[in-house]
């Protein structure tokens, strides 16, 4: 940490950054239109394509995702160190109802650009491992010169009320809400309130507390982009030109009256059964809108600027089930293979940050219980399948590989999904020897299954 640090020094920085947060979350918000005059009664349609596509690939993104941990050898006592680890693991997950929290990060990290978590101590009153969603708004980042991903220095800033503060920090302040400050290091922890140094003493954690990560990359920067822009002007070219045709729709249904040598005219009526009264040499007729296929070319747009939608959103109409036929397996994959791989890019980078969470939490929990389970073993972050597969295909295929001798029998279970695939293959073969026992002894009703710890 640096001497010359100050609250207010936050204000000058990653402003940049900060006008794009609120740019993109306006927008998915569906503020796509600027300011109207009172005097504008042209319609304004907002058809919120930004946020049906950003919550859908955050669905497809967080489907099946399973946290385990590989023990740090192949003997008993180790693996017993790595279930107790990924039992607690499981236990802070619960506690924090984690689905919930990581789906609306997951869709706040799309809109924003960059996402974070925090994880906390609960205290003698609640000893856990609390684990919350900060603002990136409030989130302040000193990257190692070297290491991009990487950092030394968080500051966090937020809002509390006057009663939260003097809770939290045992402070006073004479206005409603107070603004508060933390900055972390490795080794020391600060909290400033309303620029007022309140508290200043040894990381209480061990480690910096937060994980912060991007959306999507930018080369050689540390701060993510939003999935927002790609697809902004196509979804206001999308509002714009439905705007227009619903316009045309709605003078169709209410036609204009157009007079030919009529020097004036009023109470000209188009409803049914209207009589009109005109000079010998005059014309009156109606204003077709829909005549000459203009409405053709119209919807002819909608439908490009449709497909542009969705190619530059990576998210094909086949994933909205418009299929116009039954697909699985690998034609659906095929399909929506933009989607898979705008997928495979998430998951990259969301695989890292929830490790490097899960191994926060236990080096946070080993720090106040005086435990070692941070040691237990690597974490390992497993997905779900993007789409409907299967199964017995997928198990046959297993099966041919296995026999072939081209692959290993808790390879293959991980591939089919199980959590513990070395103790799966060992409780199959105990399984099989106990049968063959009963069998051989003739006994008529084998042993009940022996079950995975």
């Amino acid at each position: 940490m640096t001497d010359t640090f100050h609250p207010r020094e936050l204000a000058k920085i990653d402003q940049p950054r900060f006008a794009q947060y609120t740019r993109n979350l306006a927008f998915y918000n569906g503020q796509h239109w600027p300011a109207r005059r009172a005097t504008d009664k042209r319609p304004h349609l907002t058809f919120n394509y930004a946020r049906t596509l950003i919550e859908k690939t955050a669905a497809y993104v967080m489907a099946g995702r399973t946290v385990r941990v590989i023990p740090t050898a192949d003997n008993p006592e180790a693996q017993a160190a790595a279930d107790t680890a990924a039992q607690l693991l499981n236990d802070i997950h619960q506690a924090n109802a984690a689905d919930r929290l990581d789906f609306d990060t997951e869709v706040d990290t799309s809109v924003m650009g960059d996402g974070a978590f925090r994880l906390a101590w609960g205290g003698d009153a609640d000893p856990r491992v609390i684990i919350t969603a900060p603002d990136v708004q409030g989130i302040f980042v000193w990257p190692k010169p070297h290491a991009l991903t990487d950092y030394d220095q968080v500051a966090h800033r937020y809002t509390l009320t006057a009663t939260q503060a003097a809770q939290a920090f045992n402070v006073a302040t004479a206005k409603a809400t107070a603004t508060v400050v933390e900055r972390w290091t490795t080794d020391t922890f600060e909290a400033w309130v309303d620029n007022a140094l309140v508290d200043a003493r040894p990381n209480p954690h061990g480690a910096i507390p937060y994980v912060i990560f991007p959306n999507s990359p930018v080369p050689k920067q540390f701060w993510g982009i939003s999935d927002i822009p790609p697809i902004r002007e196509a979804n206001e070219e999308l509002n714009r030109e439905l705007s227009v045709l619903s316009a045309i729709m709605q003078l169709s249904g209410n036609p204009i009256a157009v007079l030919a040598g009529v020097d004036e005219a009023k109470d000209i009526a188009t409803e049914a059964g209207a009589v009109w009264t005109l000079p010998a040499e005059a014309k009156a007729y109606l204003l077709d809108l829909l005549s000459g296929g203009g409405v053709r070319l119209h919807i002819e747009y909608l439908n490009a600027i449709y497909r542009a939608l969705h190619d530059l959103a990576e998210t094909p109409r086949t994933t909205f089930g418009d299929t116009g036929r039954a697909l699985s397996g690998v034609a659906l994959e095929m399909e929506i293979q933009p989607l898979l791989q705008k997928v495979a890019r998430k998951r990259l980078i969301r695989t890292e940050a929830y490790r490097r969470r899960a191994q926060l939490a236990l080096t946070i929990a080993d720090y106040h219980l005086s435990t070692n389970h941070a040691a237990a073993g690597a974490i390992d972050i497993n997905w779900g399948e993007v789409t409907p597969q299967d199964r017995t295909d997928n198990a046959n295929r297993e099966v041919a590989l296995f026999n072939a001798g081209l692959t290993s029998a808790p390879a293959s279970l991980s591939r089919l999904g199980a959590t513990h695939p070395d103790i799966e293959w060992e409780t199959i073969l105990a399984n099989a020897r106990d049968l063959a026992t009963a069998r051989a002894t003739g006994q008529t009703t084998p042993p009940p299954p022996q079950t995975a710890p």
